[in-house]
């Protein structure tokens, strides 16, 4: 099971990606947070394998908080000794602020 952790300020679009996000499928959404300063303080303690983030939100923003996430060095609940952190931004470009990564022995499918 792949733990995720969903970050953003629109509580539709956590709705959307926790429901895409399918036990079924492999995967367990442990954490949705509406704001990077509620991630820093929240997800350390809960250890998921992956964080999906929005650049884009209000008090702390989705850069800053993988900063901080980076530097606190959460530990995964699987065998990554870090979480990968994917940010997304609603503009036409979009880079990934990766803070590890991770070979499961089977891909998840979407």
């Amino acid at each position: 099971m792949i733990h995720v952790a969903l970050v953003d300020d629109q509580a539709i679009v956590r709705a959307g990606l926790a429901r895409i996000l399918s036990p079924a499928d492999g995967f367990e959404v442990v954490a949705e947070c509406a704001d990077g300063r509620q991630a820093v303080a929240e997800l350390p303690g809960l250890h998921p394998d992956v964080v999906l983030m929005d650049i884009r939100m209000p008090d702390l923003d989705g850069i800053a908080a993988t900063r901080r996430l980076r530097a606190a060095e959460i530990p995964s609940s699987s065998s990554c000794s870090r979480p990968s952190v994917k940010t997304k931004c609603s503009g036409a470009r979009s880079r990934p602020a990766r803070l590890g990564s991770c070979s499961s022995p089977r891909p998840p499918r979407i």
